[in-house]
């Protein structure tokens, strides 16, 4: 292929170039950019400089060294393109394929990464775009969601021959792994039995060079290949199984790219989730924040990475992944893989499945050891991790843990009280105990970061005694979908650096519940693509969330940062300034149309004691059905006023912890942890209220002190946890709700329901495990119009009531 050719198929404008003849030299471009050149030579003493033609974009160098014939001196050739990889790496640090060409026909070699054998994509026969050899490092939507339905389709399949759940991810990837690797199971004389004959061959052949050989093919015969489930399956379902895997997993996933890794891994996590649906604690770490956790971690060529509680190996995957992609020589690679990935898994049968995704990554997976990490410390010592990346057990039973911990427990406790924390601590104290520095990414409940009594306590104060808490980030609700329901963060800690010292910088903390995944049914929570620039929504909000983290910039929703100590909450909600920006009309109609329906059921629309002016009423319900897009129209917010609310309010708690009973029907209101029907979950008579005690026993107190006044703006504080109701009538309410009354005035409809659309703006920032109580009311904050009074900004309750009489007039 004549050079000009090659250049317009993988696109002239992605050509780069610095010398004449549209070739690239390496010394020139090196001294351009201040860098030390090394040159590399042959063996005769030639040295290579000159690239023939460079292409760059969007992170992914293609280069392309021509010959009339490279097979003529292959290795000649190879060792002077893998030479313009190294350059390219010390200079650019970008993703790479590199080919050879020849000029006297259309023959290539194509690599992706390293100029090596195993990285040489042998089905590339013919140039593409770079926009195709950009897809080699990311992974197509389409692609995954195919391998997500396909996935759906294997686990029914699966069911239908009665493989149980908790075997079926360990047989599906051994099935993979021998597939992978030549299994030729069609020969029709074949029995089942001698199909898993075929397969075991095939990990023998795979472990041959592992120290624990022995030790995993005994697991894998015992729990996979030998288990009377997949001994009593007949050689037509099995066959069935082999080829559906053939056919609807291998095609995306049987290759070297970026793409077929990420689409291997998002195979396991998925269908982990699939057969995990029994056990509602599965919490599968999803492959996006694997991806987003290696990359804040920095995971490159030089990182040893540890996962002292590895489960299937994701993480593993992920960081070798990237290390790979960082490598410039074939050994760099090796190392790498033998050297540099380590981790350890307690439960036999995932430590199989870790073993089984690692050798179908191509890695020889010696360093993954069966075992509890608190019993390998010196192993710890001896691997000198620089980076962890984990996701431990968040209830972890008396025997995962080690007994000196354990002793402090309640005898009554039967999990562990730091819902993981501990291993936090225990991965520190042990590469501090021998002066080892390293960062350590970690997935927490949310309990870890707002505990701040008792076991939490005390296991924070050790860790920041010699540890640093970099960041804190809070991720979406339901990112373990379809297993746990549990609510996580991701913390990262720089082990071996005081969170005392001045040289600490505050801890940044991310709001990053929106990372552009939906909940599809069969599917579990699935990549959405942007309707205008029809590319993944991911990719770009990790890369916002990465900017924030490394800047360490602050935006209003989505990001803080602040010095914490270990009695702080560590969560973003906490400190975060929330974005009034986005505050729109609509915001308000829709808190005067909840109050309206709730007078409409109850029969009180035109009553002067709940809405004091008809008029609105009419004239509010005419501009609804006249000016719909109008409400759309945001509201200037820049002269707002911040204040904290024991400043301008009086806080009450609320009242009952247990509804009274009902002896006669009633009219007084009472609240609870609602979001409908104004908050009132139930009407009281006078008798029934004065009769039943706050916790239903014999103490007592006063009716007074039961039912609260009117004009009273009453919030959630559990439940619903943030919505805000106005009460114009004296109500009572259970202690999940706070009263709250002007300090200098007093509410009326049009200033309460002002100021509720502006409190359940703040609803992010609480949850079931993260309640409102009084106590962290008092101190919370919220923006509201303003007026200087003697030289002291007040809330301006006129304009807030004129703001909402005025609505439906513009």
């Amino acid at each position: 292929m004549v050079r000009v050719d090659i250049i317009t198929t993988i696109g002239r404008e992605s050509l780069v170039s610095n010398i004449e003849n549209d070739e690239f030299s390496y010394p020139k471009a090196f001294r351009a950019a201040a860098l030390s050149f090394s040159p590399i030579q042959n063996p005769t003493g030639r040295v290579y400089e000159k690239l023939d033609i460079r292409f760059v974009k969007d992170g992914v160098s293609v280069l392309v060294e021509t010959k009339p014939k490279f097979s003529t001196n292959l290795a000649a050739a190879k060792a002077q393109l893998s030479a313009y990889v190294e350059y390219e790496k010390a200079l650019t640090g970008n993703k790479i394929v590199a080919i050879l060409a020849n000029t006297l026909d259309d023959n290539i070699l194509v690599w992706r990464g390293v100029v090596s054998e195993g990285e040489r994509l042998t089905q590339e026969t013919a140039l593409r775009t770079i926009e195709e050899y950009i897809d080699f490092y990311t992974s197509k939507i389409n692609n995954k969601e195919k391998i997500m339905q396909n996935t759906y389709k294997l686990n029914e399949m699966l069911h239908r021959h009665s493989v149980p759940e908790k075997l079926r991810s360990q047989f599906v990837g051994t099935c993979v792994l021998a597939l992978k690797n030549g299994l030729d199971y069609t020969v029709s004389s074949l029995t089942a039995a001698q199909i898993r004959v075929r397969i075991k061959e095939i990990l023998e052949s795979l472990l041959t060079n592992d120290i624990n050989k022995a030790e995993k093919l005994t697991l894998l015969n015992r729990n996979v290949l030998n288990n009377q489930y997949i001994r009593n399956l007949a050689v037509e379902a099995l066959r069935e199984i082999l080829t559906e895997i053939k056919g609807k997993i291998l095609p995306y996933i049987n290759d070297k790219s970026t793409s077929g890794q990420d689409l291997l891994n998002l195979f396991f996590v998925t269908f982990n989730k699939y057969v995990g649906k029994s056990d509602k604690n599965q919490a599968f770490t999803p492959d996006h924040i694997t991806d987003f956790m290696a990359k804040i971690t920095g995971v490159n060529k030089h990182s040893v990475v540890l996962d002292p509680c590895c489960g299937s190996g994701s993480f593993l995957v992920r960081a070798m992944t990237q290390a790979l992609d960082d490598c410039a020589t074939e050994m760099e690679q090796n190392s790498v893989k033998k050297n540099q990935i380590f981790g350890i898994e307690f439960d036999e049968n995932i430590y199989g499945l870790a073993t089984t995704n690692m050798l179908i990554h191509s890695d020889g997976n010696s360093n993954i050891r069966q075992g509890s990490c608190f019993n390998l410390a010196d192993w710890i010592k001896e691997a000198k991790p620089n980076i962890i990346l984990m996701n431990p057990p968040y209830n972890g039973q008396r025997i995962h843990l080690p007994k000196v911990y354990v002793k402090e427990w309640a005898k009554e406790k039967k999990e562990d009280p730091s819902k993981g924390l501990f291993f936090v601590k225990f991965i520190a104290d042990t590469l501090n105990s021998i002066n080892h520095p390293a960062t350590l990414a970690v997935l927490l409940p949310i309990a870890c970061a707002i505990g701040t009594k008792g076991v939490m306590k005390t296991i924070k104060e050790d860790i920041l005694k010699e540890n640093s808490l970099d960041a804190v980030f809070t991720l979406p609700n339901d990112i373990f979908h379809p297993g746990a329901a549990v609510q996580v963060c991701c913390m990262v800690f720089k082990i071996g650096k005081k969170h005392s010292d001045i040289s600490t910088p505050d801890t940044f903390f991310g709001y990053f519940k929106d990372d552009g995944f939906k909940k599809r049914k069969n599917l579990g929570r699935v990549e959405q693509v942007d309707a205008t620039t029809k590319k993944s929504k991911w990719i770009e909000i990790e890369k916002q969330w990465i900017e924030l983290y490394r800047d360490r910039k602050e935006k209003a929703g989505l990001s803080a940062t602040y010095r914490v100590c270990s009695t702080d909450e560590w969560l973003c909600e906490a400190y975060m300034q929330t974005d009034y920006s986005k505050l729109q009309k609509a915001d308000f109609t829709k808190t005067i149309n909840k109050y309206l329906s709730y007078l409409v059921d109850i029969g009180k629309l035109f009553d002067k004691n709940f809405m004091p002016d008809s008029q609105f009423v009419m004239d509010y319900f005419n501009y609804l059905s006249s000016n719909r897009e109008e409400t759309y129209i945001q509201i200037d917010t820049s002269e707002w006023k911040r204040f904290e609310y024991s400043k301008i309010f009086d806080v009450k708690k609320g009242f009952y912890n247990r509804k009274p009973e009902h002896s006669t029907e009633g009219k007084i209101p009472f609240l609870g942890a609602t979001e409908r029907c104004n908050g009132v979950t139930e009407y009281y008579s006078i008798e029934d209220i004065d009769a039943a005690s706050k916790t239903g026993d014999e103490h007592d107190v006063p009716i007074e002190e039961k039912i609260f006044p009117q004009n009273a703006l009453c919030v959630t504080n559990n439940g619903s946890v943030g919505c805000a109701f106005f009460q114009p009538i004296p109500f009572t309410c259970s202690h999940d709700v706070n009263p709250l009354y002007i300090l200098k005035g007093q509410f009326n409809v049009y200033t309460a329901l002002f100021v509720a659309t502006i409190v359940e703006i703040d609803k992010y920032r609480w949850a079931y495990g993260r309640k409102w109580r009084p106590e962290r009311m008092i101190k919370s904050q919220i923006n509201l119009p303003a007026r200087r009074i003697e030289g002291v900004f007040e809330p301006d309750w006129d304009y807030m009531e004129e703001y909402m009489r005025l609505l439906p007039y513009n």
